[in-house]
């Protein structure tokens, strides 16, 4: 499929209001694409996905140096820069109200090869393959990916804080991976307190999008079926 087609299918399927958010790690410096650069540095990797959301732009990895977690996720720091002990204010917070420990560090995945520029962009407007997609989906939204996943014999995963672990977990496991959202994420990134999000790869979400189709429809026809219950037989 292409990126315009997955976006529209799984968009429409899911009733999703936000579009499909792409992202692509490159590696290597001879890989020319015409994007420009984001002029700006915000607070954490995060807070890049809902610019990402609006137009496409690369970025490079000094720009994701503000959150040592994230950078430590994007494979732009090793667990040695970012560890208990290394002097980062973010890092030893997380560890001085129990929040994280040294354990915690050592088992987040991050991504192999450190990247030489991050693309964001919304997948449905450009045609080169992105590493990870992620969907920003409500409860029920989340609810019908895990039930196709099942049926597309796709592995899933949940993950809490930090939401960013989502992006190399997806890539590594090819699974669907549920980011149950984190306080700091939110805040800096800007998403809501009800949307989750899910990180996926573009072929098992076009494994997804083999069963979805089904299972929505099936969908409807359970609303209207306990719509109809309700109405006979009331609330308690």
């Amino acid at each position: 499929m292409s990126n315009r087609e997955r976006a529209l299918a799984v968009q429409m399927l899911l009733s999703l209001a936000k579009t499909p958010l792409a992202i692509k790690f490159l590696t290597r410096s001879d890989e020319a694409l015409d994007i420009p650069e984001a002029s700006f540095t915000p607070p954490s990797s995060c807070a890049f996905w809902t610019q990402g959301l609006r137009h496409a732009f690369s970025t490079r990895p000094a720009q994701h140096l503000n959150c040592n977690i994230g950078a430590y996720t994007h494979g732009i720091k090793s667990i040695q820069e970012v560890g208990p002990g290394c002097g980062c204010d973010d890092v030893d917070f997380l560890l001085n109200i129990g929040r994280f420990s040294r354990q915690d560090f050592e088992k987040l995945p991050r991504i192999n090869k450190k990247p030489e520029r991050v693309v964001y962009f919304p997948l449905a407007d450009l045609d080169f393959q992105p590493d990870v997609i992620l969907l920003f989906c409500k409860a029920s939204q989340s609810q019908l990916l895990f039930e196709a996943a099942q049926r597309a014999g796709v592995d899933t995963s949940f993950r809490g804080m930090p939401t960013c672990s989502v992006i190399p977990h997806a890539i590594h496991s090819q699974g669907v991976v549920f980011g149950l959202g984190c306080t700091s994420s939110r805040i800096r990134a800007g998403y809501g307190d009800d949307e989750i999000l899910v990180a996926i790869t573009p072929g098992t979400l076009d494994r997804l999008l083999e069963v979805l189709d089904s299972l929505v429809a099936s969908e409807r026809e359970l609303i209207n079926y306990e719509l109809g219950s309700v109405a006979k037989h009331g609330r308690f």
